[in-house]
């Protein structure tokens, strides 16, 4: 009885520190929930797509519940520890919501706003595509362009919190055709 009690205290910790230390750091703060987190940084090529260095920046997007109707929902981009851009959706300052297919078998679900003359883009793919993107453009002109990697869980992940791309029921959030092609 005591070596079953010591291996199941064993296995509990090992599985809590291998869960712990596999975990994509947040910009979420511990009330708020995260609609996705990816990594910004440089990406390599390996035989299953592309693969973040898992250094440089992070990507946060948070929610103030885990579903909608969110009253709260945040932009955060920076080192781990270190948000060095925040935007927050608002009645007045909505984010915009648009979801789309991109071939038979891919989709990405877009989260975007405006700050002055940039708008930056979340893209979050879907069906068989994986990863998170981030564009920013200056007006009509793309100036930032970076994708997490494809490996979720390591280079990106999503949730909990859930966002319906096709009619969103926040009013800090807007169903909207992104202006920019891409």
């Amino acid at each position: 009885m005591i070596h079953l009690l010591q291996f199941s205290l064993l296995f509990a910790i090992c599985i809590g520190s291998a869960t712990a230390s596999s975990a994509l750091p947040t910009h979420c703060k511990p009330d708020e929930y995260s609609i996705t987190n990816a990594w910004m940084g440089p990406t390599k090529a390996t035989g299953g797509g592309w693969k973040s260095a898992e250094q440089g920046t992070l990507l946060s997007l948070c929610a103030d519940k885990p579903i909608e109707p969110f009253s709260r929902l945040t932009y955060r981009y920076g080192a781990p520890g270190f948000v060095e851009f925040e935007a927050v959706a608002t009645k007045a300052q909505k984010f915009f919501v648009f979801s789309r297919s991109t071939s038979p078998h891919t989709g990405e679900d877009i989260i975007f706003f405006s700050r002055g003359n940039y708008t930056y883009y979340v893209a979050v793919a879907g069906g068989q595509g994986h990863g998170v993107s981030l564009r920013v453009y200056s007006g009509k002109k793309l100036i930032f362009d970076r994708f997490s990697g494809n490996y979720e869980n390591e280079d990106y992940s999503v949730g909990p919190a859930e966002v319906d791309f096709t009619g969103s029921r926040s009013r800090i959030l807007t169903r909207k055709a992104p202006a920019h092609k891409f």
